[in-house]
């Protein structure tokens, strides 16, 4: 019988994906609201991608969370 390392992995990474998700939304609103303005060029551009960098940050964080030994 396993000893419970994998299940506690696997509810790890659900809940790291559950709280970045809830995230997302108000990350998104924000980034949107800083763009424009005085924020031109790359600057502009990188906040934009902000929200993307951060998905992809919760994603290495889950798998990285589900990994077990």
């Amino acid at each position: 019988m396993p000893d419970g390392k994998a299940l506690g992995a696997i509810i790890g990474g659900f809940v790291a994906i559950l709280i970045g998700a809830s995230l997302i939304k108000p990350l998104a609103d924000t980034a949107a609201g800083a763009v424009g303005g005085n924020n031109t060029g790359a600057g502009g551009v990188l906040t934009g991608l902000l929200a993307l960098f951060f998905v992809i940050g919760v994603v290495l964080v889950a798998v990285g969370t589900m990994k077990y030994r």
